[in-house]
């Protein structure tokens, strides 16, 4: 039984939080080296909704699991965004579908959020696509991304190859 919670040592799975990605970009973040994010992106999506276990759980019922997809996928991500780039404006939209006829909760969704720096942010996620990780940090001098786990970098702003073309 919990009888106390030590709310800065327990977290409740915000995995993007601890992780390697989330190292980096406070590193590039704080030295300025991608200039002020102006978009931040994530995409994620894997085939959970087409295993035999997913019809009939908890994720895919809507009365027990009603925000879908957006409060177990997507609240990583969100959550990242909030840290980096302070608390969403009442600029926010909610798109949810459920494409995969496994159940009735929100398999996929897309949430778009305007931060309190300004920045614009999105996060899509579902249950009923193929797999993919991606997130990527766009700013005035620089792009931070993270492709399926591997992070590249890209910039400074003026980057030229021998054409002179970006």
């Amino acid at each position: 039984k919990l009888l106390k919670i030590d709310q800065s040592k327990t977290f409740f799975n915000f995995n993007m939080r601890f992780s390697q990605f989330a190292r980096v970009t406070s590193d590039y973040l704080n030295d300025g080296r991608l200039g002020d994010v102006v978009f931040a992106d994530a995409v994620t999506g894997h085939g959970l909704a087409f295993k035999p276990e997913y019809k009939g759980s908890w994720r895919s019922d809507r009365t027990r699991h009603k925000l879908g997809i957006i409060e177990t996928v997507s609240i990583h991500h969100l959550d990242f965004f909030i840290r980096l780039f302070g608390a969403p404006t009442s600029q926010t939209v909610v798109t949810n579908l459920t494409l995969k006829e496994a159940g009735t909760a929100f398999d996929t969704s897309r949430v778009t959020v305007t931060f309190e720096n300004g920045c614009i942010g999105s996060v899509t996620a579902s249950y009923a696509t193929p797999f993919i990780d991606n997130i990527s940090l766009i700013g005035t001098e620089g792009i931070l991304m993270m492709e399926n786990g591997t992070i590249q970098v890209k910039g400074p702003r003026d980057s030229f190859d021998e054409n002179g073309l970006f």
